[in-house]
């Protein structure tokens, strides 16, 4: 499954160090998730399939909203 966020929304997770979980989907601020980083422990679901919300844009899990 994907995301899609606003640049605004996107910006404001970025800002606040959020993560991007591939198997819950869950988006998530709770810890400071640095960019880069994958396969990390998810709060929500326990798997390790956290990583850096800017990594989720990057690899394709998060798609950005562009308003015309």
């Amino acid at each position: 499954m994907s995301i899609h966020l606003t640049g605004e929304e996107y910006r404001e997770l970025c800002n606040n160090y959020a993560g991007y979980c591939k198997h819950c989907d869950d988006i998530t601020t709770e810890d400071g998730v640095e960019p880069d980083v994958e396969d990390y422990e998810c709060p929500v679901c326990n798997n390790y399939s956290l990583m850096g919300i800017e990594e989720a844009f990057l690899q394709g899990f998060i798609f950005i909203n562009s308003m015309k």
